[in-house]
């Protein structure tokens, strides 16, 4: 994989993260884009999308209740035991993993109805 293939993979992972562990704290796209200062929830959804700065990353993480690290590690037991999370954020990771498997779907058949066409 070339340096900039595992770049664009690492801002995937870390955008997947956040949107994992923000799901898990009950906090919504809304929520925290008011604690970011105000900023709408398609703001937030923007963000995520782009390269996030270490202070962005630093503040999120600070809303989100975890360090930078376990944002950037995704380290799930770590995130478990500093939340104390019970079953039902179980069931609300379960209903991320598949809101994302879907989007993902979603993604791939239209990317290959457009390829089609212009084959």
């Amino acid at each position: 994989m070339t340096k900039i293939a595992q770049n664009d993979r690492k801002e995937v992972d870390l955008s997947q993260n956040i949107e994992f562990i923000r799901v898990l704290n009950g906090i919504t796209q809304e929520e925290l884009g008011n604690q970011l200062g105000g900023i709408s929830k398609q703001a937030v959804s923007k963000m995520l999308k782009r390269k996030i700065s270490e202070d962005k990353l630093v503040k999120v993480a600070e809303i989100l209740n975890v360090t930078p690290k376990v944002i950037q590690n995704l380290d799930i037991d770590a995130v478990l035991n500093h939340r104390n999370i019970h079953a039902r954020s179980i069931d609300e990771m379960l209903t991320y993993f598949e809101e994302s498997i879907r989007d993902q779907q979603e993604t791939i058949k239209r990317m290959q109805s457009e390829w089609w066409k212009n084959d």
